[in-house]
């Protein structure tokens, strides 16, 4: 899909959004992808990943993130020697750019704000408070009022949004002048398309995912360029809503304010299917077989499943196919392990909502518990029995607590 999406230079720049819940692969096809793209014939195209969580301890992901990419771009071996140094030279110019949007960002949510609030909270002289960094002062409403209404107060607030709107004007010309100045640094890597790959958006603080997407839209979103991103939805859609929290009028018709900010994101959403029913038991077979066999021969089963699977779309792949491709002693370690899963799989299905990572905890709990009781010597002790209790335990929160207790 991704390679397909971003092959044609009509539809760049274009943000991707492959989404999901937690735990229903985004990671792994997003690896893919990269894998895809990192290929030696795609000459083409230069894919660089990035994971959206490293960026959570930066006072400005925005800048971070700018960071991230032209680093990635000065040091990427797909580009060749000879035009290294005409990049580094362009990217020279970028880094001090975003040396100044981050310093412009701390001085505002830092300095200016707070300065402004703690002047009219409690009388502290504006200058030295912006320099040393005084920090809080009480809330005093009939200070604040008192100050507000007097000359000196009037005149303050006159400088301030006057300089307020001189620094609009500067981070308006910044961002054009970046994202001129980042096109020109793309047309030098002689690269078609670059496509930039975030993870783990929605492990951050909703602050920080507008701040990753609100800088894929103002600064990157330039011809060549390809964003996707991997993140539940749900996470994202409260992200927004946290953004405009405390506004009144937005938030009578709150639900077609998100949705709106989302599509401006994000162009083309991809959301993952839960697993079928045939898709269970063959994700489950196939974990317990590679587990059994080891990595090695497992290559062998992964071969035979591509070729079954482009006859056979929605079987499953199972028992019945390893007993063709595993010798007998092989075949009967995995068949020991696997045969009571086909009659459990609409159970599972259906508790774990078909998410592959609560399916393979499942299978690791269920392996741990089994050979607990192998080490007990459990008499009667029956493996059917046992995955069916822990997926009560997982579906059922008060069978849980009972057990528990």
């Amino acid at each position: 899909m991704s390679g397909s999406s971003t092959a044609d230079a009509a539809v760049l720049p274009i943000t991707i959004g492959v989404l999901g819940d937690w735990g229903s692969g985004k990671s792994s096809i997003l690896q893919i992808v990269k894998e895809e793209f990192d290929k030696d014939e795609d000459k083409d195209s230069l894919c660089i990943y990035f994971n959206g969580w490293s960026f959570e301890g930066y006072d400005d992901a925005k800048a971070a993130l700018l960071n991230s990419i032209l680093k990635e771009l000065e040091d990427n071996k797909k580009i060749s020697e000879e035009i290294k140094d005409t990049i580094k030279k362009k990217a020279k110019k970028l880094w001090k750019s975003i040396d100044w949007i981050r310093g412009a960002g701390m001085v505002m949510k830092n300095v200016a704000l707070p300065a402004v609030s703690a002047y009219f909270a409690g009388g502290l002289s504006l200058v030295p408070f912006a320099i040393q960094k005084l920090a809080e002062c009480g809330d005093n409403p009939e200070k604040i009022i008192e100050k507000l209404q007097s000359e000196e107060g009037k005149e303050l607030f006159k400088s301030f949004v006057k300089e307020g709107k001189e620094e609009d004007k500067k981070s308006i010309n910044a961002v054009a002048e970046f994202r001129n100045d980042f096109s020109d640094l793309l047309a030098a890597t002689k690269f078609k398309r670059l496509v930039v790959i975030i993870d783990d958006l929605d492990r951050c603080s909703p602050e920080r995912i507008i701040e990753n997407l609100e800088a894929i839209k103002l600064f990157l979103n330039v011809p060549q360029t390809a964003f996707i991103i991997g993140a539940d939805p749900r996470i994202v859609k409260y992200a927004i809503e946290h953004k405009y929290k405390n506004n009144k009028e937005i938030e009578e018709d709150n639900n077609r304010i998100v949705i709106d900010y989302l599509e401006k994101l994000i162009q083309l959403p991809y959301s993952l299917p839960r697993l079928s029913e045939s898709e269970v038991e063959t994700y489950i077979s196939m974990l317990i077989c590679k587990k059994e066999i080891g990595d090695a021969k497992f290559v062998n089963i992964i071969e035979e499943f591509k070729k079954y699977r482009m006859a056979n779309r929605y079987s499953a792949f199972g028992l019945s196919n390893f007993e063709k491709i595993l010798d007998a002693e092989e075949f009967g370690k995995v068949k020991d392990s696997v045969i009571t899963i086909p009659s459990l799989v609409p159970l599972i299905t259906n508790s774990l909502y078909g998410n592959p990572r609560q399916i393979k905890r499942f299978l690791n709990t269920y392996t741990i518990r089994k050979r607990l009781a192998e080490v007990a010597t459990l008499h009667g002790f029956n493996d059917a029995v046992l995955a069916k209790m822990m997926i009560l335990e997982y579906s059922e929160p008060k069978f849980r607590q009972c057990h528990i207790n």
